[in-house]
């Protein structure tokens, strides 16, 4: 399929995407989650350069220079897209496969809109008039994104939506910010605490977390340590649990 300007390359694959996104959900504690859709888009990007000069009534001073990318369909500037034009060794190409049934976005401007806008925006930005900046380079390049759509649950009844967005030739996830952490459950958190005591090594690592973790357990009155355990501190309960099963361990090993 050939489309109206270059396109940088699809360098990641469909199940290199998922793969990345399932990693990303595991590190945030998310292990219920299944993928609605992932889809092929292409979005169009200006790049270009830019100076900021300075008039005196003597000379014209250089103040800065700079490059930037910008949306052409969501007219808004993107610093995780810019460095992509600095990349060496990638080809660009107007001609991309269609095995992945690809959407192409349209620009919302033609190159003569976006140089007015981008003089515009780039002086906002610099804080700075229109007439001190200049622009230089200016191409227009698609870039390839896979946006997937995930189903996650916080618990058995409760769920809801995700969407990610994969920059399809680096492999960066663009908004895993936007991926809450999920405090684990007291279930989760014991039975992992029961599966690594079955290795008698970790059994020195919680005897030491104990005397740390139990003291945060106290309950405080008036300021002051009245030394009954607070038992709704899920700490204190792992490792009393840690502690029950390492003597039913002992227990067992010396019947």
């Amino acid at each position: 399929m050939f489309i109206e300007k270059p396109a940088f390359p699809v360098s990641v694959d469909l199940s290199e995407a998922g793969e990345k996104v399932s990693n990303l959900l595991k590190e945030k504690h998310w292990n219920g989650f299944t993928f609605s859709s992932t889809n092929l888009i292409y979005v169009p990007y200006y790049f270009y350069s830019y100076d900021v000069v300075e008039e005196t009534e003597k000379k014209t001073n250089h103040v800065f220079s700079g490059s930037k990318a910008f949306n052409a369909f969501n007219k808004e500037f993107d610093s995780a897209v810019a460095d992509l034009i600095l990349l060496e060794n990638v080809s660009r190409s107007n001609e991309v496969s269609e095995e992945d049934d690809p959407r192409v976005l349209v620009s919302k401007m033609n190159e003569s809109e976006a140089k007015e806008i981008l003089l515009i925006k780039t002086a906002s930005l610099e804080n700075t008039s229109k007439k001190n900046v200049m622009i230089s380079g200016l191409e227009m390049f698609y870039v390839p994104f896979w946006i997937a759509k995930i189903e996650v649950k916080s618990n058995v009844s409760e769920a809801h939506e995700l969407n990610l967005r994969i920059n399809a030739t680096t492999g960066n996830i663009v908004n895993k910010s936007s991926v809450p952490f999920r405090d684990k459950g007291f279930s989760e958190l014991t039975s992992e605490a029961f599966e690594e005591l079955s290795n008698p090594s970790e059994w020195i690592k919680y005897s030491v977390e104990l005397v740390s973790k139990v003291s945060k357990g106290f309950n405080q009155t008036n300021g002051k340590p009245d030394y009954s355990l607070s038992f709704s501190n899920p700490d204190v309960l792992i490792l009393i649990l840690a502690i029950i099963a390492i003597l039913v361990i002992l227990w067992v090993a010396y019947l």
